[in-house]
């Protein structure tokens, strides 16, 4: 499972060649899609999803980082289903589109993780 570091500094990179897949709440609510993912470069984990919403008429496009342990592949990992409401993901960290660099600090990863109740994996 994924472990990431967050004393220092982080060693993520982001990964744009991911197939965009849909994410779904647990009660069949369309949240999103998955446009990119994260990956620890020191274990070669999955850590993050990069998750945009999916309503067009956003003025701006704002990524919300998922913790890639709370979501879960349907039979053929055509897409995702997280037990998260809307509302929940909305008030969650985010970030506007290619502005990666606050996944490298490590406050804004806690922030991630305390706010959706997870908690990095040990090795």
């Amino acid at each position: 499972m994924a472990y990431i570091r967050l004393q220092e500094h982080t060693t993520l990179i982001n990964v744009n060649c991911f197939e965009t897949k849909a994410v779904t709440s647990g009660e069949g609510e369309e949240l999103g899609q998955i446009d990119s993912v994260m990956i620890d470069k020191e274990g070669g984990n999955v850590v993050f999803a990069l998750v945009s919403l999916a309503e067009p008429d956003h003025a701006v496009d704002r990524h919300y980082p998922l913790p890639w342990s709370m979501l879960i592949p349907d039979a053929k990992h055509t897409s995702y289903t997280v037990n998260l409401k809307r509302k929940k993901l909305l008030r969650g960290p985010a970030f506007e589109q290619g502005e990666h660099a606050c996944l490298n600090e490590p406050s804004f990863l806690r922030s991630v993780y305390r706010h959706y109740g997870a908690a990095p994996e040990a090795p």
